[in-house]
């Protein structure tokens, strides 16, 4: 049995996916310390043929306090507003635009969780049949 544990990021690189495919477990460690200028809340998009590095704003962050004890701020609409700027003539752009838009639900704020909907989103997307768990 292969088993895969990493903590959880929003909307992660392709190789999170990759290794998450390959494992039969996939767990999420999200009671450990929050990394600071980490990618828990920040990722890359190609905007304007370039990368632009976006974050998605949590509220009060500590290292000393575990990835599960964050929250992020109802305020992604900017990063939504950059989305549709950057992808709007994309293929598929509406439906992968409508997972976005559901996952940074402002009712769902905790960090682990809203970033275990973006991985699980993605993997039901893809057809993977893989499921997310905390440890």
């Amino acid at each position: 049995m292969k088993v895969a544990i990493t903590q959880p990021y929003f909307f992660p690189y392709l190789n999170y996916y990759k290794l998450a495919n390959l494992a039969d477990v996939f767990i999420l460690l999200d009671d450990v310390n929050y990394i600071k200028r980490g990618f828990i809340n920040r990722n890359t998009i190609i905007s304007q043929g370039k990368n632009y590095r976006f974050t998605i704003p949590v509220v009060n962050i500590s290292q000393n306090r575990t990835i599960n004890h964050h929250e992020y701020t109802k305020q992604s609409d900017k990063f939504l507003a950059l989305l549709k700027y950057s992808y709007r003539n994309a293929p598929q752009y509406r439906e992968v635009f409508s997972l976005i838009t559901e996952v940074l639900n402002p009712t769902r704020l905790n960090v682990a969780k809203k970033n275990c909907n973006s991985i699980e989103y993605v993997f039901n997307y893809l057809g993977l049949k893989k499921n997310c768990i905390f440890l």
